[in-house]
Order: structure tokens, then C-alpha cells, then sequence
């Protein structure tokens, strides 16, 4: 028995070894982040125009999301951005926050808590003592423990300023919808206390005026409510009005599934999720559905179009939204659908068409148009070189296709074999 609860243990402490190390080798990480940019802050005053000397600088986060195959961007935030930012802010204002996290006494996630309550701060001499204190806190206490401490540490430290406080928590009010990879998402967002709260009364309040012969449960009432509420099917008394949400979105699917002849699923515009194809036939049947056609190969490639004039049509844009579904800069997530098309070769030289445009989100059009990264179409696949002379792919999104079956050789073989045998 002894043994047994030695090894256990020695285990327990390999474990804290092991996450003392990851929280140093964070530290290193943001450190080295935040020098590569503080370089290209550097290079990018060789510009004379302060605008495009601020577009290279800026350019340095997405350098480090390509190196590191890290998002430059999700559906809220910059991510690679936002951990330089708040690393450049913990290492200029809370010298014993970073210095703790250089050694591994706290991690990313403790000071990334402890940055958040910084920044609800106003005075410095508030941040100052919050250094001093919360390191203490944040090596012994759980996540969820130093989620409250700082909240009670600013109300307390900064009583006279919590109006302010409010009006600037407000200001980053948003909503946000995140996909699962089965279908379903969730939606997140940031709305003032009172608000909230209404909003969480009146879905209760209504999935217990269902009745209890429903066989929903009270989170899945609650869901359905607050699904049929935004979109319009029911007013907030609960009565079905008969409309929708009166908005447009997009959906690629196989002519096999609409037909029911394969479950293959269907997939949103910019490929962040999958659609069952129960749920797409059951769109398919809903009055004012409406259809494009796009020619696509077997591969799920969209066949060229072309026309003439600088600017896309509408019905062009479509099919070119359909199918890059992103920016064509490697690892950026914004949806085709909300990018600028670029022409690869620009008019005259280059036609309208799909095989001389791509989608580009706005900062990397710009980041291509004025020359600091530059980009190669090579069939449908873009190279992309940066500053630092290295080259990465992004290759096209092909269309969702009936999954045709690949018979090994193995299986071939015994199917030719049982063809050939005598009945």
C-alpha cells in the first residue's frame, strides 16, 4: 500500500513539475511575441506614409498566427492580437505578475483573470497595489476563486468609480455565435445586468406556461423560446406569429441529399459548421426556400465564371462566396460573405472571373494590395511569402460531396474473383 501511494505521489509531483514548466515556457512565448513585434514596429518606420508603417507593424501578429497555426482571428477577437496586447500590458503595469509568471508560480489563464480586473481599474496606484496582491491569491486559490477575488478587489478599491465601470462594460456589450461540430451552437454574448435578467425571467416564465405535458425539458423549452423569440416564430407572449427572421443565409449541400438518396450533411457558406441532412431537407420544404445552382466537378470544385467590369456582380459575389467560404489568407476565419474581392492580376490584364478573384477580408486585401505580404494563385491554391521570406499555402474549400466508397485492391481483386466463379 505504501508503494502504491508513493508512486501516486511521485506522479502528483511530476504533475506540478510539469505545470510550473508550461506556464514558464507561456511566459517565454508572450516574451518572444512581444519582441518580434516590438521588431517590426522598428522596420515599419522606414515608411513615410504613417498609415501603411502602422499596416506592418500591425501585419507582425499575423506573421506569428501563420508560424504558429494560430487563429488571427475568431468570431470576437483577434486572438494572437489580443495574448500580445495583454502580455505588453502585464509586463509595462504589473512587473510582479510577469516576473511570477517568467518563473511558473501562475498561468496564462491566472493572468489573464488578473488582467481583466486591470483593466477595470482607472488609477494606477489601484493597478500597483493589485500587482502586489494578487499573485499571493492567484498561486493557491482556484481559477474559479480568483474569478471572485479581483471582482470583490476592484468594487472595494474603487467604490466611487463603479458607475464608470459599468458604462465602459457596457460599451463592449456583443453577440456571438459559436458552432459545434454536430450541428448545434451556441450563442454567447454581453448585455447590462438588468437586461439579463428580464430576459432569463421571461424564458422561464414561458416554458412554465407550457405546461408540464411537454416532454422538453425546462433548458430545452427554455432554448427553443429564446430560438423562436429572436428569429420572430413567436411574440413574447408566446403566440405564434406565422414570420421569420426576414434574413438570408446560405447553405451548400449535395443534389443527393435534397433528393434523400445519401445523408451527406450540408455546410454554411464560410465551412465553420456542418448542417445534418434531416435538418436541410426540412429547410428544402419550407415555403420561400430559395436555390442557386452551381456547377460544381465531382471533387466539389466550383467550375469558372466570368464578366465583365471591375466589380462582381451580385449573383458572381454569391458563387464566389460559396466557394472560397473564407478569407484566402491561411488560418483567417471571416466569412467570404463579409470579405472584398480581389483580382489576382488587376484590369485589364486580368478579367472578372472566378479564376482571377479571391475573398479577402479587408486587412489582408490591404496587406496585399500595398505589397507586405504577397500572394501566388497557383490552380485555386494561394502562396503566401511573408516579410521573413517564408511561404505558406492555403488551399481551396471544396464544395460537401456524396462520399464515393474507395475499395482497397484487396477488394477489388475478391470482387473480380466472386464475378468470375460459376453460379
Amino acid at each position: 500500500m505504501d508503494k502504491v501511494l508513493d508512486r501516486g505521489a511521485m506522479a502528483l509531483d511530476h504533475m506540478t513539475v510539469l505545470q510550473r514548466e508550461i506556464a514558464e515556457r507561456e511566459a517565454e512565448l508572450a516574451g518572444e511575441m512581444l519582441d518580434f513585434t516590438d521588431l517590426r514596429r522598428q522596420q515599419s518606420e522606414r515608411h513615410d506614409n504613417p498609415a501603411i508603417a502602422r499596416m506592418e507593424a500591425g501585419f507582425a501578429a499575423d506573421e506569428i498566427g501563420v508560424a504558429l497555426s494560430l487563429s488571427t482571428l475568431s468570431l470576437l477577437n483577434k486572438c494572437v492580437q489580443d495574448f500580445v496586447a495583454q502580455a505588453r500590458r502585464i509586463r509595462g503595469t504589473m512587473p510582479f505578475v510577469w516576473a511570477s509568471w517568467r518563473r511558473g508560480d501562475i498561468d496564462r489563464l491566472a493572468v489573464w483573470k488578473i488582467d481583466q480586473a486591470a483593466s477595470r481599474l482607472t488609477s494606477k496606484l489601484s493597478v500597483a497595489e493589485l500587482d502586489d496582491r494578487a499573485v499571493a491569491y492567484a498561486a493557491t486559490d482556484t481559477i474559479s476563486q480568483l474569478q471572485s477575488w479581483p471582482n470583490r478587489f476592484v468594487a472595494r478599491t474603487e467604490p466611487n468609480q463603479h458607475n464608470a465601470r459599468w458604462r465602459r462594460a457596457f460599451k463592449d456589450r456583443y453577440v456571438a455565435i459559436d458552432h459545434d461540430p454536430d450541428g448545434a451552437a451556441w450563442i454567447r454574448g454581453l448585455t447590462s445586468t438588468t437586461d439579463a435578467t428580464q430576459i432569463d425571467a421571461l424564458l422561464t416564465k414561458r416554458a412554465r406556461a407550457i405546461g408540464s405535458t411537454d416532454p422538453r425539458t425546462m433548458d430545452q423549452r427554455r432554448a427553443d423560446l429564446c430560438a423562436d423569440l429572436l428569429i420572430g416564430r413567436i411574440d413574447v407572449e408566446g403566440t405564434e406569429t406565422g414570420r421569420g427572421s426576414g434574413v438570408t443565409i446560405g447553405i451548400t449541400v449535395p443534389i443527393s441529399t435534397v433528393l434523400g438518396l445519401d445523408d451527406t450533411p450540408g455546410e454554411l457558406l464560410d465551412r465553420s459548421a456542418a448542417i445534418p441532412a434531416d435538418i436541410v431537407r426540412e429547410l428544402c420544404g419550407h415555403e420561400g426556400t430559395l436555390f442557386h445552382r452551381l456547377l460544381t466537378d465531382p471533387a466539389g470544385n466550383l467550375l469558372d465564371v466570368t464578366e465583365m467590369g471591375r466589380y462582381p456582380s451580385v449573383k458572381l459575389r454569391y458563387a464566389l462566396d460559396a466557394r472560397d467560404g473564407q478569407c484566402r489568407f491561411p488560418n483567417c476565419t471571416a466569412p467570404a460573405e463579409r470579405s472584398e474581392k480581389d483580382h489576382d492580376l488587376p484590369l485589364p490584364e486580368g478579367p472578372t472571373g472566378a479564376d482571377n478573384l479571391k475573398s479577402l477580408c479587408r486587412r489582408h486585401h490591404r496587406i496585399k494590395t500595398h505589397g507586405i505580404a504577397h500572394t501566388i494563385n497557383q490552380s485555386g491554391r494561394y502562396r503566401w511569402r511573408m516579410p521573413t521570406g517564408s511561404v505558406h499555402d492555403c488551399p481551396p474549400m471544396p464544395q460537401p460531396v456524396r462520399r464515393q466508397r474507395d475499395f482497397s485492391h484487396g477488394e477489388a481483386a475478391l470482387r473480380r474473383l466472386l464475378a468470375d466463379a460459376p453460379p
